[in-house]
């Protein structure tokens, strides 16, 4: 069997499934526990939660600053020593909203009244229940509406027709929560929260369950099943705010750490799992390019055959370095092919360099002639280097023959040809 024991600041309600009141007590904490109690025993497996409407408000929300994990335990041991006793129930939890982090806390410490109802219920024998704060429970309710959500959220609602209260949110966090006594009272209770939220007046929807609310001008969304709050609590497994009397920060700090590793060794093997997967997709691909590419390699051992393989790797790098433009220009290149072509002449080195300019060095060995035919070619190939360099500068810095003061060449010999030594500097 499953009930509501409802705790008011001067009575309390038992309530059954069918949403009626079976048992009312009144008067002091030990009267009213004897008489639940022993209305309760004659119901072997009874299960009830406890929901506390009293007009003591006993949540409190907190502003975070940026803190280390250190810190912040620091900082919730400072909150849990906060009353007046050590021993006392109490509870914690966090909430995000508006990027800034808030903690919702409760301490309820051993001389306050709530204190052995609290320590009632936690020793009861019972096979389950829960501990309820109606006002701060009630934004799960507003939640679970389908008018579109407003800023700011009131709710009139009564247990009774002697009493009844509401209730104000914003968004997620619980602003404030008394009985409502008149008009000006609520009104009083805007211009309070208005000096930290002016935009309450225009931005506030006003619910109403089992309240009589004709004195506000303002529109009010009346819910109209009467027994939605006790359906609601009937229906919660566990409350938003979780307090209890035996509470252990480091145990909770272990627990939690312990869960977050967890939570981290879980996503790691998940990537894991999600790359090997993703190879497996990957590798027929792979496959299908490795046997091309060796199926390649093969026809090109083929084809090569008895090369000289090395040879071959310097001559195409050569030529690659060439094309490619970096030293000097490829065009260049093949006009100096062409200008040394079909000539009584040979090749013997070529030496470029940049600085201000292309400066091109020739290195030629002529064939022996007599000297009137050696000059003749000499003229020659010096007439073809201006025809094809005709912007380039030319420089001989060694000549065929000893004809005159200004030539550094010095026949020797032991020289087998007359050399030639020409310098074309182009712009």
């Amino acid at each position: 069997m499953k009930f509501l024991l409802l705790l008011t600041d001067n009575k309390a309600i038992l309530y059954n499934q069918a949403y009626e009141n079976i048992l009312i007590c009144e008067g002091n904490f030990e009267e009213i526990k004897e008489q639940m109690s022993s209305f309760l025993r004659d119901f072997p497996k009874v299960s009830f939660h406890l929901l506390i409407d009293l007009k003591t408000n006993f949540i409190h929300e907190d502003s975070l600053p940026r803190l280390y994990p250190w810190d912040l335990v620091r900082y919730i041991f400072h909150k849990k020593n906060e009353g007046k006793s050590k021993n006392g129930f109490f509870g914690f939890s966090f909430l995000k909203q508006d990027k800034t982090s808030y903690l919702r806390w409760i301490h309820v410490p051993q001389n306050d009244p709530l204190y052995p109802w609290l320590l009632w219920f936690e020793t009861f024998p019972k096979s389950g229940g829960k501990v309820f704060f109606v006002p701060f429970e009630i934004g799960g309710l507003l939640k679970k509406q389908l008018s579109p959500p407003s800023r700011y959220q009131v709710l009139f609602y009564s247990f009774s027709p002697q009493t009844q209260g509401y209730v104000i949110f914003q968004k997620k966090r619980f602003l404030l929560a008394r009985l409502f006594h008149s008009k000006d009272d609520f009104q009083a209770a805007l211009h309070f929260l208005s000096r930290k939220f002016p935009d309450i007046h225009k931005k506030l929807q006003i619910y109403s369950v089992n309240s009589k609310t004709d004195f506000l001008n303002s529109q009010v969304i009346k819910l109209n099943e009467p027994n939605c709050l006790l359906q609601y609590f009937f229906s919660q497994k566990k409350p938003s705010l979780k307090i209890q009397r035996h509470f252990y920060l480091s145990r909770t700090w272990i627990r939690t750490s312990i869960l977050s590793f967890i939570a981290i060794l879980t996503l790691m093997n998940g990537i894991l799992l999600y790359q090997a997967y993703d190879y497996k997709n990957k590798l027929p691909g792979v496959q299908t390019h490795t046997k091309t590419l060796k199926l390649h390699i093969e026809t090109l051992k083929r084809d090569l055959g008895e090369q000289d393989i090395p040879s071959l790797q310097k001559a195409i790098n050569s030529y690659s370095f060439l094309k490619s433009g970096n030293a000097f220009s490829f065009k260049i290149f093949e006009k100096l092919a062409l200008l040394l072509k079909n000539k009584p002449i040979k090749f013997e080195s070529l030496s470029l360099k940049y600085g201000k300019g292309l400066e091109i060095l020739l290195d030629i060995s002529m064939k022996q002639r007599a000297a009137q035919e050696l000059l003749k070619d000499f003229d020659h190939l010096l007439l073809s280097c201006k025809t094809t360099f005709p912007q380039g500068q030319m420089d001989v810095l060694e000549a065929p023959l000893n004809s005159g003061p200004h030539e550094t060449y010095k026949s020797s010999l032991s020289s087998s040809l007359p050399l030639v030594k020409i310098k074309i500097l182009l712009p």
